[in-house]
Parts: structure tokens; sequence; C-alpha cells
């Protein structure tokens, strides 16, 4: 949920779509600035206009920031069906059904795809690793955290040490 999407999606042709345009991109430096609640206003003023994937993605930003996870969920889900290839949403859906949801299966489900999406990410190798090794899935989670050393992560090394521990733990019981 690091970046906000600005200004992709919009056609440039009518006049309605050039303020929807611009309504989205205020609200996404507001969302920058941490100002989720003034971003909401400009962001929902987008969507009336002309509904975007990247306004639905936003949108659900601002509702995650605000505490209504049910809210950024459904923005988040909408976002897909209008554009089904946003690493970033996948990767939104999956830190929610981790940490809030507690439903580690659908998170990992989630971050899955964002990985296909974006194989040489390695925050979400790392994201993904940390979802699989808490999940006791240690070998997935090794070679998942190796890679994203191999990218240049290197907070990774830290975990990847702890995870073959574990591995070593349980290959001697």
């Amino acid at each position: 949920m690091e970046g906000y999407a600005s200004d992709a999606g919009f056609p440039n042709n009518l006049k309605i779509q050039k303020e929807a345009q611009e309504s989205m991109a205020f609200g996404a430096s507001l969302l920058t600035q941490g100002d989720a609640s003034s971003a909401l206003t400009h962001i929902s003023r987008s969507l009336q206009l002309y509904p975007t994937a990247d306004a639905h993605y936003n949108m659900g930003i601002c509702q995650y920031m605000l505490k209504d996870t049910d809210k950024a969920l459904d923005h988040w889900h909408k976002s897909l069906s209008l554009d089904p290839n946003q690493a970033d949403v996948y990767v939104s859906l999956g830190n929610i059904y981790f940490m809030s949801k507690k439903d580690p299966q659908q998170a990992i489900s989630y971050m899955t795809k964002a990985q296909q999406l974006a194989p040489e990410d390695p925050e979400i190798m790392f994201n993904l690793a940390c979802m699989q090794e808490s999940s006791g899935s240690l070998e997935p989670a090794i070679q998942l955290y190796e890679k994203a050393i191999e990218h240049g992560l290197e907070k990774a090394k830290a975990y990847l040490r702890n995870a073959i521990v574990k591995q070593m733990a349980q290959s001697s019981k």
C-alpha cells in the first residue's frame, strides 16, 4: 500500500474525464501527505465523474487509512473488476487478509497473484515469504527470502536465517 495511482486510466478527450483526473490526482497527493479524510472527498468526486481502477484503488487506501477495512476491500475488489492486472491491489488485499482478517491462506493467494504480476518485486517476494513462514511453509518461504535477497532486499537476510533455523529445528525432531 505504498504507492498511490494519480492519473492512469483517463482518456484526455472529455472535460468530465479531465475533471475526474484532476480530482483523483489531488486526492492522491493528499494521500501521500497522510490526509485520508480530505483525500476521500476528492477521490469520491473522481469516482462519481469517471470511475477507474486507480480511483477505486486509492479509495480503498483512504478507507483503510480511516480504519474501514470492509469498505477498503470493496473498493479494491471493484478496482480488480476494472483491471485485474494490478499487483498493488493484490498486495493490499493480501496484507488485509493476513493482518486484519487473520486468513493466511487467502492472504497467500492474493500475494501469490501479486508476485505473478510483478515477479521481480523483492518487497512482494518478502511479504509472501513472511506469510508462508508464519503458516509453517518453511521451504517456500526460504526460497522467496533468497530470491528477495538476490533482488537486493537486505532485510530479508535476517528473516532467511531465522527460517533456516526453524527448518533445522523441525528436521531434528
